[in-house]
């Protein structure tokens, strides 16, 4: 057993990040409470928040149950169901937005070949399926598939804990409206899935000191300007010719050229003019679905190399891995409901869960030793929140006692010992690429 477990106290810990004060002043002006009654909005937050646990299905009438055993109070059904409302929603989303200001953790200084950016942020969605009932409110892409969905937007540190904005739309929604860039991506290095394929977008990072890699778009055709490596012998000109014309016949496994690409601007007092940006091409050869996969980007040769920019790029992996977590552990996609706020609740919930998850990793590796804090990771932490999410649930809403605190102490206990990988020498994704965690 490691010494340090009994070095942090969880309740105060997960108590500070939504204190009952909070709690109420949150619940007060989202309208979810108006005065003191028999509803606690404390402890309903984090009933919704681990109370996911009991039965195999999350519904409305285990919630309550874990509701009453938390509190110690009694509702009629009805009473608990007609609490969610838009004022519940308003009050979670508040919620998520301080936690993910509270929930802060020490991101790693990038070192190596990465060394010359701030931080790797990765943005991702993830589409949720609804019942048909919800079209309206949450309308799907895929009508004959789909035809409510919800749409889940994330942007992330890859080399924190603790994402940097989430947003809830419908499935419709696209995810470039949903990013915002500004003066925060300044001398970091944002990796885009095709959803984020945009040359306004790429031209907004360019011009706030960002930097970025995408993948590129198959039927997109950009005029080649200039070689960054030649090839020795008889190799194919490049420069001056459109990049479909190039690609049948080439035969080197890696290029790296500079793209010229026009888009149009917004339309100011009835006209709209034509920018051409300069952008960087890399192509690098898989072995697995043998054929060239592109990446656009405004980092320099100089500072990442073509081979790099696809390594770099393998990072994403790191979102599907939250993805993967929130679904398989928190119930992220598991919304039984046709009621439009039931469905908002539980997934804001799930929010709440992830970000209490990703807060007690911060906690666990803080007081480790390196060899010991990396083998705390995001996905064993997730399946050991889910496991004692019951137990935790009652350790933060108990009043302490004397028997408390001897609860509170095992709990603690069990969830450092379960937490820390089986898995002593298997690296991290990034451990791998980079050699930077």
């Amino acid at each position: 057993m490691n010494v340090f477990t009994t070095s942090i106290d969880i309740k105060s810990e997960l108590s500070r990040l939504i204190s009952p004060k909070r709690a109420w002043a949150f619940a007060r002006k989202a309208g979810f409470v108006l005065r003191k009654g028999k509803l606690n909005p404390m402890i309903f937050l984090w009933t919704l928040a681990l109370g996911f646990a009991s039965g195999k299905v999350r519904c409305v009438s285990s919630l309550r149950c874990e509701y009453e055993l938390a509190s110690g109070t009694v509702l009629k059904p009805s009473s608990f169901y007609e609490r969610f409302t838009p004022a519940l929603v308003k009050y979670l989303r508040l919620s998520v937005t301080h936690l993910i200001k509270a929930v802060v953790g020490s991101t790693v200084s990038l070192s190596g070949t990465l060394a010359h950016f701030q931080d790797l942020m990765i943005a991702d969605a993830t589409v949720l399926r609804l019942y048909e009932f919800l079209a309206s409110s949450f309308p799907g892409v895929r009508t004959n598939h789909s035809k409510a969905a919800a749409k889940l937007h994330v942007v992330m540190s890859a080399t924190g804990v603790n994402p940097h904005t989430i947003a809830l739309t419908s499935g419709r929604k696209h995810e470039v409206k949903k990013l915002k860039i500004g003066p925060w991506v300044r001398l970091k290095l944002l990796l885009l899935d095709l959803g984020y394929f945009s040359f306004h977008l790429f031209d907004r990072i360019s011009r706030n000191g960002g930097y970025f890699i995408s993948r590129m778009k198959t039927n997109a055709d950009p005029l080649i300007t200039k070689e960054f490596r030649r090839c020795r012998g008889r190799s194919i000109k490049m420069v001056g010719r459109r990049l479909r014309d190039v690609l049948p016949g080439l035969k080197r496994k890696t290029f790296d050229v500079e793209i010229a690409v026009e888009f149009r601007k917004r339309s100011y007092s009835g006209k709209q003019s034509v920018k051409t940006r300069k952008y960087r091409l890399v192509a690098v050869w898989n072995e697995l679905t043998q054929k060239h996969h592109l990446y656009i980007t405004n980092v320099p040769p100089e500072k990442l190399s073509a081979q790099d920019i696809a390594l770099a790029y393998k990072a994403r992996w790191e979102v599907e891995l939250l993805f993967k977590a929130w679904k398989s552990q928190f119930r992220l996609d598991n919304l039984p409901s046709a009621n439009k706020h039931v469905v908002e609740a539980l997934i804001y919930a799930s929010v709440i869960t992830m970000l209490v998850s990703r807060k007690l990793l911060i906690l666990m590796k803080q007081p480790a030793a390196p060899n010991i804090a990396r083998r705390f990771t995001d996905g064993r932490i997730a399946v050991i929140v889910r496991r004692l999410a019951q137990l935790l649930l009652i350790l933060v809403t108990t009043a302490p006692t004397k028997l408390a605190q001897v609860f509170r102490k095992n709990v603690c206990t069990l969830l450092f010992h379960e937490a820390i990988s089986p898995h002593i020498k298997r690296p991290t994704l990034l451990e791998t690429a980079f050699g930077i965690l």
